[in-house]
């Protein structure tokens, strides 16, 4: 006669085996949060070189009379305009502009000083961070952050 014999089997994961999965899930978080912060500093960057050398070519353009007339940029909330151009630079879908005290600077020709000075903010809509830029009165572009 057989007898049924019960096998004492545990089932389950050993520590170590638990271990190895908290940590591997871990880095992929930790990987996943270095890529996220990254991308919003290269938005900021990114923006804030677009904006920087766009006025910095208007005032150029303005001072060498480059075509014969005073060169304008006209910044919006979401893009860029070069002249009164039809055509927009469009900024990252997650960075707001917003300028001060007009979002139409205009550089003088031939001395490519700005009508006025301005200051530029830029923002990074979902964490709050902010470049700024600014067009003093003689027309020099910087941005200290």
């Amino acid at each position: 006669m057989k007898k049924n014999v019960i096998k004492n089997s545990a089932r389950g994961f050993t520590l170590i085996e638990l271990l190895v999965v908290i940590g591997l899930f871990s880095l992929g978080v930790w990987t996943a949060a270095e890529a996220f912060g990254n991308s919003e500093k290269k938005a900021l960057d990114a923006t804030n070189q677009i904006i920087s050398l766009n006025l910095k070519n208007a005032r150029n353009s303005s001072s060498t009379g480059v075509g014969n007339i005073d060169h304008h940029v006209t910044i919006y909330s979401d893009g860029i305009s070069i002249d009164g151009s039809s055509q927009k630079i469009l900024f990252p879908s997650s960075i707001s502009v917003t300028v001060s005290p007009s979002n139409d600077i205009l550089f003088k020709r031939p001395s490519g000083i700005p009508v006025s000075p301005a200051m530029i903010t830029i923002t990074h809509t979902s964490s709050g961070k902010t470049k700024t830029i600014t067009v003093n009165s003689l027309g020099v572009v910087s941005s200290p952050n």
